[in-house]
């Protein structure tokens, strides 16, 4: 079975991940995307504005907001007094630990949201110690995950900004702009990814748990009836959904089966994940829905319904839905004094909000895991899904002589719209391994009877089936491949 230390030395190792100021000794909670993970990243975005932003039946508007916000935005949206984590410190060696997850990782149970009171007896009863050197634990405190800076010369309130812990409020603000500019008539939504910024207390496992990492969120605006009768879900309706419910139980069914049970938007959304996780090539037997528990849910949220997925170490939410009702836009509407109304039917209303929010690290590490194989001769294979592999094909040389024509036949595909890596060091067997792992699906070999007839070698990663295709039918018989391969 492939480990999360297999995952992390292949991505190292291949390009897809470099730990930020590595040279300095790295930055915790912190890494780079190298040439292989920027494409898997971009291949993800893509298939994600695919379904979320550019096929839905309703305006969806991209924006993308600053990182650096006022004080004011935060002391509106709750986040400077109830964006906290719980936190112990051992009194001995002075680490510092997230204290419901420390309580997870040592009972195995459940602990977010209970109250510092209830944490700190579950710590002193079960003899919960510091997991480095066995020392006792403090008292549990709140810890805000907010980076705080300053804006300009002069420090004081005034001047006093923050990193966006999530990319949504970059949209709440910015509601009353578009509403103007396009009309805002319900149901609409804006659409945002980028990075966003938490001074976790304990930052891990890799992708998992980062300080800086990215969101793709969407913002869904509509009448609060529509929460609950969403027109655009009826084609989602067959789709089968696992689900955990908030009392425990577990239970496979149909999205029309799921409504009165769900509201509406978050079915909906729930269901476009879905579809996009196959899409990316996450097991869709691994993807499973919770829903969570009132105690445990943000502070702005009515009902959260977030998509875990099944990993070596465990269940790790990847996504989170949440139902923010009117929350924001009538904080923002009443710290700003200003109108965050919309058009529906013939008045003005301040819209409900349903959120879908993705994590992409976390689904590039599930990706990674789950396509990770060895391939039965030691070594290792990415099987990753056309729409998200670094190239679509690379482009071989037998022996160097031939580099000219194959040279040759990268240009005319890359002309043609592929993504092409071409490589002409080694023997042709350790070329082909090269590409299985980093995950390009198929390679095309120029041969001596490449220059006698005009055709090549195609040979696919997955089954390593080959194929002779003359030059000319190529790139279209390379699309064939891909786009079969895709569905």
């Amino acid at each position: 079975m492939v480990t999360i230390d297999d995952v992390v030395r292949h991505a190292l190792e291949r390009g897809f991940f470099f730990p930020t100021a590595e040279i300095y000794g790295g930055l915790a909670g912190a890494y780079e995307y190298g040439p292989m993970g920027v494409r898997l990243l971009e291949g993800i975005v893509n298939e994600r504005r695919k379904r979320f932003v550019f096929t839905v039946d309703f305006p969806v508007y991209e924006i993308h907001g600053s990182p650096l916000l006022p004080r004011a935005v935060f002391e509106a949206s709750g986040h400077l007094e109830k964006f906290n984590d719980p936190m112990v410190q051992c009194k001995s060696c002075k680490s510092v630990y997230r204290a419901d997850k420390l309580i997870e990782e040592k009972l195995g149970i459940d602990a977010e949201g209970l109250s510092l009171e209830e944490i700190g007896k579950i710590i002193k009863e079960n003899d919960i110690r510091c997991p480095r050197c066995g020392g006792e634990l403090s008292e549990p405190r709140r810890f805000n995950l907010m980076f705080k800076t300053y804006v300009g010369p002069v420090i004081d309130e005034s001047s006093e900004a923050y990193l966006r812990p999530e990319t949504a409020q970059n949209i709440f603000i910015a509601f009353r702009r578009v509403v103007n500019v396009f009309g805002g008539s319900l149901p609409f939504a804006i659409a945002q990814r980028g990075e966003a910024y938490r001074n976790e207390i304990s930052p891990r496992r890799f992708l998992i748990r980062l300080r800086v990492f990215r969101q793709m969120e969407v913002e869904l605006f509509t009448a609060p009836e529509q929460v609950r009768e969403f027109s655009p879900l009826e084609r989602f309706y067959d789709r089968k959904l696992r689900v955990l419910r908030k009392e425990g139980k577990e239970e496979e069914a149909r999205v029309r089966d799921l409504r009165g049970k769900i509201p509406d938007t978050i079915l909906y959304y729930a269901a476009l994940e879905s579809e996009l996780f196959e899409a990316i090539g996450i097991d869709p037997n691994k993807i499973r829905f919770r829903e969570i528990p009132e105690h445990a849910r943000p502070h702005y949220s009515s009902f959260n319904l977030d998509a875990e997925v099944e990993l070596s170490f465990g269940r790790v939410e990847v996504a989170g839905n949440a139902y923010r009702t009117d929350y924001d836009l009538k904080r923002h509407a009443e710290h700003a004094g200003i109108s965050m109304e919309a058009n529906y039917g013939n008045k003005r209303i301040v819209p409900h909000v349903t959120e879908p929010s993705i994590g992409i690290e976390r689904l590039i590490y599930a990706i990674l895991e789950h396509n990770l194989e060895d391939d039965g001769r030691g070594r290792k294979v990415l099987r990753l899904k056309p729409s998200v592999a670094p190239y679509d094909v690379a482009v071989f040389p037998l022996v160097k002589k031939l580099r000219p024509k194959a040279l040759e036949i990268r240009r005319m595909l890359s002309e043609s719209g592929l993504r092409v890596r071409y490589r002409d060091k080694g023997k042709i067997g350790k070329m082909y391994a090269w590409a299985d792992m980093i995950g390009i699906p198929l390679a095309v070999t120029v041969d001596y009877d490449t220059l006698k007839d005009g055709t090549v070698t195609i040979r696919d990663r997955d089954t390593r089936e080959q194929e002779r295709v003359h030059i000319r039918d190529l790139a279209d018989r390379i699309r064939e491949i891909l786009k079969n391969n895709r569905s």
